[in-house]
């Protein structure tokens, strides 16, 4: 694998880390890590590829963002989760969309199941404070993204 694409993966662990990190924490997902997050997939984007592959990333993201948005407003996520989503979202071609939606739901899923054993069903109750998604989001693209990249 070339320098560029271990640096790039490299960096994109320690965003989605960091993210996953801070939404178990504090059940916060900053705009400036998403931010951060898009720049860094549109910039890699632009570097390693043609700008149809560019376009490719910048149009995930926008689907992203749409579904993001809908689920925010559903109640489903945050508005944080959303963002990071279609920020992490940035970092594919639109080609793998089921791939990254496909990972994020599975580590979703196992994260729910962990969650709800250990809280012997008290997770949906309205005092606590339901599940991290970040974590899903992060750690579920960085299985998409290790597919793609090994």
């Amino acid at each position: 694998m070339p320098p560029f694409e271990i640096f790039a993966f490299l960096l994109f662990a320690g965003l989605a880390g960091f993210g996953a990190w801070t939404d178990i924490a504090n059940r916060h997902l900053s705009n400036w890590l998403s931010l951060a997050t898009l720049v860094a997939g549109l910039v890699f984007a632009a570097i390693g590829g043609t700008p149809s592959d560019f376009l490719s990333h910048l149009g995930h993201f926008a689907v992203a963002l749409a579904i993001g948005l809908a689920l925010f407003a559903g109640g489903v996520w945050g508005g944080g989760d959303g963002k990071f989503y279609a920020a992490v979202a940035a970092w594919f071609p639109i080609s793998l969309f089921f791939n990254l939606i496909f990972a994020i739901s599975m580590v979703g899923l196992a994260m729910l199941i962990v969650m709800l054993i250990k809280s012997r069903g008290r997770l949906f109750r309205k005092d606590t404070r339901g599940v991290p998604y970040g974590v899903a989001i992060g750690m579920g693209a960085l299985v998409a993204l290790g597919q793609q990249v090994w």
